[in-house]
């Protein structure tokens, strides 16, 4: 991301300092994938994704997915996405989004790499698409419906396809009622925190510019709805994070996975 130009090594400095031991940095099309690939490549502890983010699949060209397939050969680019559905902004056309959520899943079963979801005001159509493609397993590793924003039913649909969800800064306002009943609900084996920078920035620092070391505020809020130690919550999201993408060494005390861009 652009925001983390004039000082993206301090920012990476203060992960580490809070007790991230690894980075998901999500691409949201060929060249945030490519800048999230050779991010990867300087930090042994970061990696990274390839895909095109449904405000963009309307740029998507013949070149685009022999492009993915050569970013996702990379080992350290872990999964695709980030993919799915945005009807609040409707950057793109909602028929381009929908074809372009079956072929990115489509690749993504192609090269048997989990995926990274989207998902704005389309509860219905994400869940109409993503059902022809992953049946009901909840024990399956499909991949996390990321900045989760959606309602009860859509994370019973998710958990149901073996999805994880994640739960962003969001959470911690004081409008988010809903989402943390919705926590209070996941189960512990899938669940994830995440920060969405340079976004949606966790009380008490909201407004300001998001990073990775805020995941902590997050992650503590989660914690407390949950009734349990933040620390609990840091072993679980990085077994979880273990577990789903098949890296990373036994989780210890300290440690939170998350992700660094929506």
């Amino acid at each position: 991301m652009d925001a983390f130009d004039d000082d993206r090594s301090e920012v990476i400095q203060r992960a580490k300092d809070n007790g991230i031991d690894y980075v998901l940095n999500v691409g949201c099309d060929i060249e945030s994938s490519l800048r999230s690939m050779e991010l990867a490549e300087r930090y042994d502890f970061i990696y990274g994704t390839a895909g095109v983010h449904p405000h963009d699949v309307k740029k998507i060209d013949r070149q685009t997915y022999d492009q993915l397939k050569q970013l996702l050969a990379h080992p350290k680019m872990i999964a695709l996405g980030e993919i799915g559905l945005d009807f609040y902004k409707n950057y793109s056309p909602p028929d381009q989004q929908k074809e372009h959520l079956r072929k990115q899943v489509e690749l993504s079963r192609e090269l048997k790499k989990p995926i990274i979801v989207h998902c704005r005001d389309a509860n219905e159509d994400a869940i109409a698409i993503l059902s022809d493609y992953f049946p009901k397993d909840p024990s399956a590793r499909s991949g996390i419906f990321h900045c989760f924003s959606g309602n009860q039913e859509l994370a019973d649909r998710a958990l149901e396809m073996g999805f994880y969800i994640s739960f962003s800064g969001s959470v911690t306002f004081k409008k988010s009622e809903e989402l943390r009943a919705i926590a209070k609900t996941i189960p512990a084996d899938r669940l994830f925190v995440e920060t969405d920078c340079p976004f949606l920035a966790p009380v008490p620092k909201r407004g300001k510019r998001n990073e990775p070391s805020y995941v902590m505020h997050t992650a503590q809020l989660i914690a407390d709805v949950r009734g349990v130690d933040i620390k609990d919550i840091q072993r679980t999201t990085s077994l979880n994070f273990f577990e789903l993408f098949g890296i990373g060494k036994e989780a210890k005390t300290g440690t939170v996975s998350y992700q660094i861009r929506n």
